[in-house]
Protein backbone atom coordinates (compact mmCIF):
# COMPACT_ATOMS: atom_id res chain seq x y z
CA UNK A 1 0.00 0.00 0.00
CA UNK A 2 1.33 3.48 -0.94
CA UNK A 3 0.01 6.54 1.09
CA UNK A 4 1.50 9.76 -0.04
CA UNK A 5 2.44 12.24 3.14
CA UNK A 6 0.96 15.89 2.56
CA UNK A 7 2.57 18.69 4.60
CA UNK A 8 0.00 19.75 7.09
CA UNK A 9 -0.34 23.46 8.14
CA UNK A 10 1.59 23.39 11.70
CA UNK A 11 -0.75 24.11 14.86
CA UNK A 12 -3.04 21.26 14.29
CA UNK A 13 -4.13 20.34 18.03
CA UNK A 14 -4.79 16.24 18.47
CA UNK A 15 -6.39 14.65 21.45
CA UNK A 16 -5.09 11.07 21.60
CA UNK A 17 -8.01 9.38 24.55
CA UNK A 18 -5.98 5.92 24.57
CA UNK A 19 -5.22 3.82 28.32
CA UNK A 20 -2.27 2.32 26.91
CA UNK A 21 0.23 4.46 27.74
CA UNK A 22 2.66 3.18 25.45
CA UNK A 23 0.46 2.82 22.59
CA UNK A 24 -0.92 6.50 23.12
CA UNK A 25 3.37 7.33 22.76
CA UNK A 26 3.47 6.05 19.72
CA UNK A 27 0.55 7.09 18.29
CA UNK A 28 1.53 10.48 19.69
CA UNK A 29 5.12 10.02 17.95
CA UNK A 30 4.48 8.70 15.12
CA UNK A 31 1.77 11.37 14.26
CA UNK A 32 3.59 14.14 15.27
CA UNK A 33 6.89 12.81 13.11
CA UNK A 34 4.54 12.28 9.97
CA UNK A 35 2.39 15.76 10.52
CA UNK A 36 3.83 18.02 12.87
CA UNK A 37 0.64 18.44 14.72
CA UNK A 38 0.41 19.60 18.94
CA UNK A 39 -0.72 16.23 20.42
CA UNK A 40 -2.18 15.72 23.55
CA UNK A 41 -2.47 12.24 25.15
CA UNK A 42 -5.61 11.11 27.91
CA UNK A 43 -5.79 8.03 29.92
CA UNK A 44 -9.56 7.87 29.60
CA UNK A 45 -12.70 10.47 27.88
CA UNK A 46 -13.45 12.12 31.61
CA UNK A 47 -9.42 13.61 31.39
CA UNK A 48 -9.99 14.64 27.39
CA UNK A 49 -13.81 16.19 28.27
CA UNK A 50 -12.64 18.64 31.03
CA UNK A 51 -9.37 19.47 28.74
CA UNK A 52 -12.10 20.65 25.48
CA UNK A 53 -13.54 23.35 27.88
CA UNK A 54 -10.35 25.45 27.54
CA UNK A 55 -8.88 24.12 24.20
CA UNK A 56 -10.91 22.36 21.69
CA UNK A 57 -8.97 20.05 19.83
CA UNK A 58 -8.87 20.24 15.69
CA UNK A 59 -9.13 16.41 15.75
CA UNK A 60 -10.02 13.57 18.10
CA UNK A 61 -8.09 9.93 17.91
CA UNK A 62 -10.74 8.05 20.09
CA UNK A 63 -9.64 4.25 21.72
CA UNK A 64 -12.95 2.22 22.03
CA UNK A 65 -12.27 0.69 25.37
CA UNK A 66 -11.15 2.22 28.27
CA UNK A 67 -10.38 -0.22 31.51
CA UNK A 68 -10.14 2.55 34.43
CA UNK A 69 -13.07 1.38 36.71
CA UNK A 70 -13.83 4.62 38.52
CA UNK A 71 -14.64 7.10 35.11
CA UNK A 72 -17.55 8.22 33.92
CA UNK A 73 -16.91 7.32 30.14
CA UNK A 74 -16.76 3.37 30.07
CA UNK A 75 -15.87 3.27 26.31
CA UNK A 76 -15.38 5.90 23.82
CA UNK A 77 -18.99 5.71 22.49
CA UNK A 78 -20.08 6.75 25.69
CA UNK A 79 -17.70 9.56 25.06
CA UNK A 80 -18.28 10.52 21.45
CA UNK A 81 -22.84 10.54 22.76
CA UNK A 82 -22.07 13.40 24.83
CA UNK A 83 -19.13 15.21 22.42
CA UNK A 84 -22.10 14.97 19.53
CA UNK A 85 -23.68 16.71 22.13
CA UNK A 86 -21.98 20.16 21.97
CA UNK A 87 -19.23 19.70 19.43
CA UNK A 88 -19.02 18.11 15.30
CA UNK A 89 -14.88 18.03 16.05
CA UNK A 90 -13.66 14.99 13.50
CA UNK A 91 -13.11 12.00 15.35
CA UNK A 92 -11.03 8.36 14.52
CA UNK A 93 -12.20 5.92 16.46
CA UNK A 94 -9.56 2.97 16.62
CA UNK A 95 -10.10 -0.87 18.71
CA UNK A 96 -8.79 -4.50 19.28
CA UNK A 97 -12.62 -5.14 19.04
CA UNK A 98 -13.99 -6.14 15.97
CA UNK A 99 -18.03 -5.75 16.59
CA UNK A 100 -20.11 -4.20 13.54
CA UNK A 101 -23.11 -3.21 15.99
CA UNK A 102 -20.15 -0.86 17.64
CA UNK A 103 -19.00 0.08 14.47
CA UNK A 104 -22.37 0.68 13.13
CA UNK A 105 -23.31 2.81 15.99
CA UNK A 106 -20.32 4.90 15.91
CA UNK A 107 -20.48 6.36 12.24
CA UNK A 108 -24.43 7.15 12.89
CA UNK A 109 -22.54 9.39 15.42
CA UNK A 110 -20.10 10.52 12.44
CA UNK A 111 -16.88 9.84 13.31
CA UNK A 112 -14.42 9.79 10.32
CA UNK A 113 -13.20 6.43 10.50
CA UNK A 114 -13.26 3.30 12.24
CA UNK A 115 -9.58 1.24 12.84
CA UNK A 116 -8.86 -1.85 13.77
CA UNK A 117 -5.54 -2.00 16.20
CA UNK A 118 -4.29 -5.25 15.02
CA UNK A 119 -3.89 -4.60 11.19
CA UNK A 120 -0.47 -4.41 10.52
CA UNK A 121 -0.55 -1.58 8.73
CA UNK A 122 -2.57 0.52 11.76
CA UNK A 123 -0.26 3.16 12.00
CA UNK A 124 -0.32 4.15 7.89
CA UNK A 125 -4.15 3.81 7.77
CA UNK A 126 -4.41 6.43 10.82
CA UNK A 127 -1.95 8.85 9.29
CA UNK A 128 -3.99 8.59 6.25
CA UNK A 129 -7.30 9.08 7.84
CA UNK A 130 -5.82 12.26 9.88
CA UNK A 131 -4.50 13.69 5.93
CA UNK A 132 -7.87 13.18 4.72
CA UNK A 133 -9.61 15.07 7.57
CA UNK A 134 -6.77 17.64 7.39
CA UNK A 135 -7.03 18.17 3.34
CA UNK A 136 -7.88 21.28 2.43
Amino acid sequence: MVIKRMKMKKGKTIFIIEDSKILSEIISLNVYKKLNSNNLTFENGDDAMEQMLSNAPDLIILDYNFNAKEIFYKTGLEFLKELRKTSEVPVIVFSGQKNKEVELDLIRLGVNNYIHKEDDDFMDILIGSIEDVFKD
